[in-house]
């Protein structure tokens, strides 16, 4: 089977009464369009959009006084090219690699899920109604698109302090396995493997396809004094060579290949889905490192790398 080609999909179980496509953006932005292929709900589309940043190339966002989160490549899609949004997925509302402010507009009138923390911003102490702030394992069913779904929070381990969480997407047209778990789309947010939280994931869902952030994020640690996080103009952006866990001062703060190929197998995942890990200058694993990772550990055969150019590839 091809690998790059943007007709790749893998055949789905016989309970599975949809298809599933993915767009990548950019990072973490991607759309997950679902399309119902059950009944009369037959053709149905629902569109997710993760994480989304839409800020050109060189803009930096100043974190500490010596150090920035850089954008390194334009957005594949502009916001005025995007298709119709039906709901946002935002892992964390306080990182601006994560949601810039263009981005913020599309909050507004549509279905948003994210942490408590980050609801309390958006909604800005207002009841709103399709703005949901979810703790671990927690599941909020709604019509999105026309269509029902269950989004459920998904623990992760970032920073210290601070909120993140990842998403399980359920819905009755994606049926169960034999054992009754509800086949399943997860989206990782940022954090790093978490044995027990993601046996727990395996207990509780057959995750069909798990899109999951990488990069192998080192930060320094204790950061220095913050800087004020407006966005300026960067100068040209230079290579940084790769962190190690071993390195003193060093804080990782997402997956890295070894961490994704462990998640993989450990998950049964069938496809995984790698982002996160090209476009910002702060990423420390490139892909030529993060593919030498997953064939190394044996599950190359399961990664779809999505195409660039605002490409949607068909993965069930």
């Amino acid at each position: 089977m091809d690998k790059s080609a943007s007709s790749w999909a893998i055949t789905p179980p016989s309970s599975f009464k949809a298809s599933l496509a993915i767009t990548h953006i950019g990072s973490a932005t991607t759309l997950i369009t679902i399309t119902a292929k059950n009944g009369a709900k037959n053709g149905n589309k629902t569109t997710f959009l993760t994480d989304p940043i839409f800020s050109p190339a060189g803009t930096a966002f100043p974190v500490t006084a010596d150090f920035s989160l850089v954008v390194q490549i334009d957005p594949a899609l502009s916001l005025s090219n995007l298709p119709p949004i039906d709901a946002v997925l935002l892992s964390h509302e306080d990182h601006p690699d994560h949601i810039d402010a263009p981005s913020r507009q599309l909050l507004h009138g549509r279905q948003v899920f994210t942490t408590p923390d980050g609801a309390a911003v958006i909604g800005q102490g207002r009841d709103r109604g399709g703005l949901w702030g979810l703790r671990p394992w927690e599941s909020v069913t709604a019509s999105i698109g026309g269509s029902e779904f269950t989004i459920t929070g998904t623990p992760c381990e970032h920073l210290p302090g601070g909120e993140v969480t990842g998403f399980v997407i359920t819905t009755s047209d994606f049926g169960e396995d034999e054992q009754g778990r509800p086949h399943a789309v997860w989206f990782s947010g940022d954090t790093l493997y978490l044995p027990e939280a993601h046996r727990q994931l395996k207990d509780k869902y057959n995750i069909l396809v798990a899109i999951v952030n990488l990069g192998g994020v080192m930060i320094d640690w204790p950061p220095p004094l913050p800087a004020a996080s407006q966005p300026t103009t960067a100068p040209s952006t230079v290579d940084v060579d790769p962190a190690t866990e071993s390195e003193p001062g060093k804080l990782q703060t997402t997956m890295d290949g070894k961490q994704a190929a462990q998640l993989c197998k450990d998950l049964e995942v069938s496809v995984l889905v790698p982002v996160h890990y090209e476009g910002w200058l702060h990423y420390t694993q490139s892909k030529e490192s993060l593919v030498k990772d997953l064939e190394d550990e044996g599950v190359a055969g399961r990664v779809c790398w999505l195409p660039g150019g605002g490409e949607a590839r068909r993965v069930i």
